[in-house]
């Protein structure tokens, strides 16, 4: 009778785990959680192993208080009808319960609450558009192969935009000390390199001026920056303005040709900072690409052009999408392929 009584419980779970993989939930599950996950995922051999050892759990554990409670009353004492439920019987079943849907009630505040969390991160606007960019890291691993390898890209079906950066995004490549001769004083401001495509591909709207352009080679010794640095520095419009910053240890001057609007370029849970983006000629570092349609393919032909012009057969891609909600939580949260 016992193992009857374990049995059952752990078939139960079993039957209940069944239903939730072959039920349609799993998208209503991507969306919550802002995951990609499929039936291949769940063939893994690691979450196998899991899912086995959380069915025995749950088996044991459930079926245990009927299966060594109950086989402890006498059979003969039973059909006598001389077996009666005690106090002490009905305070543990009344714990059980309580217990069950204490457990419950606190599962679906916890649901609601998380629900509530992301749907919050997937709606906030972020001053750019975020969706459908791929993100190719170590570009410098290409060698003299870098600038080849960018415009066979360009050519791939579905890629209207490929921009060069220096570090990695979200995030800056260093913060800098800065100075405007008007406002007094040093400032503290985030710096970014990107090159001439990098406002097309994230799609950033300028508040005042212009981005960088090749039509300009003066842009070389320009800067752009966000309004909270020119908040910073006390000025909102371009014209004729110009900010000190130190390269190279030494202050030399920068125009100032664009103000960016604000966007998150860090987590949500840090306010949009001073940031100056300065001009990134060089084909080589990361590279952000904008695609339309399907993502798979896009990173196939990406690798296929990887290993044709790269030394390696790895390549480490990223891609950044709208599912991908962890960017609002953390400060590097991207979903590796």
């Amino acid at each position: 009778m016992i193992w009857q009584f374990l049995a059952e419980s752990m078939l139960y779970s079993l039957v209940a785990f069944s239903l939730a993989v072959v039920l349609p939930l799993l998208p209503a599950f991507n969306m919550l959680s802002g995951k990609e996950l499929s039936m291949i995922n769940l063939l893994d051999v690691k979450f196998i192993l899991v899912v086995g050892l959380l069915l025995l759990m749950v088996g044991l554990s459930a079926g245990s208080y009927p299966a060594f409670y109950l086989t402890s009353f006498s059979a003969v004492e039973v059909l006598k009808g001389k077996v009666s439920a005690g106090v002490k019987s009905k305070g543990i079943r009344s714990t059980l319960v309580v217990l069950q849907f204490s457990i419950s009630i606190f599962l679906i505040i916890i649901t609601s609450v998380v629900y509530t969390q992301i749907n919050f991160m997937q709606q906030q606007q972020m001053g750019m558009d975020k969706k459908n960019v791929l993100v190719i890291e170590t570009g410098h691993r290409l060698g003299n192969n870098g600038e080849a390898f960018r415009n066979a890209l360009v050519q791939q079906a579905g890629i209207s935009k490929v921009s060069s950066t220096v570090n990695n995004f979200p995030g800056v490549y260093s913060p800098g000390v800065m100075r405007y001769g008007r406002s007094g004083g040093d400032h503290f401001v985030g710096v970014y390199w990107a090159d001439v495509d990098f406002q097309d591909v994230l799609k950033i709207e300028m508040k005042d001026g212009r981005y960088f352009s090749k039509d300009f080679p003066s842009d070389s010794t320009a800067v752009v920056i966000n309004e909270a640095a020119a908040k910073e520095f006390g000025f909102y419009k371009t014209e004729g303005q110009e900010i000190l910053h130190s390269p190279n240890g030494s202050f030399v001057p920068a125009h100032v040709i664009g103000i960016m609007k604000d966007f998150n370029f860090e987590s949500y849970r840090d306010k949009v900072r001073p940031l100056a983006i300065f001009p990134y000629p060089i084909s080589l570092g990361n590279l952000m690409v904008r695609y339309e349609g399907n993502a798979k393919t896009v990173i196939d032909n990406a690798s296929k052009l990887w290993k044709q012009y790269g030394n390696s057969n790895h390549l480490n891609i990223l891609l950044w999408m709208k599912i991908l909600t962890n960017f609002f939580v953390q400060k590097r949260e991207w979903g590796k392929c």
